[in-house]
């Protein structure tokens, strides 16, 4: 099969991604207090908050936490999120120090952690560019 119209695709561009979590406000807390996320946007049916849109301070991609009862504990199936930050092993070293299960994957550039429902995060820096 061939591709949609080009038309239909411009600006095409990944904005998020989104986990099922059982714990809508411990996980919200939990993004807000570890990782810096504001909420900007909050969908509620029946009066009852079932969903936020958080976002790093400087905009960028959103995470989308969704309340689902229907949830199996552990981590969500879609592998991970990865949050780009100026120094991932700082921050890292400064949340493993708070509880949180951390794991160094390349020194200076990229750690895993988990949120409170074992869904992984990769905290990622950018290699520095050469001047060449």
């Amino acid at each position: 099969p061939s591709p949609p119209p080009a038309e239909l695709l411009a600006g095409a561009r990944f904005i998020g991604s989104a986990l099922h979590v059982r714990d809508l406000e411990a996980q919200r807390r939990w993004y807000e207090t570890l990782l810096g996320l504001q909420v900007v946007q909050i969908y509620e049916r029946d009066g009852a908050v079932f969903e936020y849109l958080l976002q790093p301070p400087g905009g960028g991609a959103i995470v989308a936490l969704m309340q689902s009862a229907q949830r199996p504990p552990g981590g969500n199936a879609c592998s991970r999120l990865i949050l780009q930050v100026p120094d991932a092993e700082a921050l890292c070293e400064q949340l493993h120090a708070r509880g949180v299960p951390t794991r160094l994957l390349v020194a200076g550039m990229a750690c895993m952690v988990q949120d409170p429902e074992g869904n992984d995060i990769e905290l990622y820096t950018s290699p520095p560019t050469s001047g060449a």
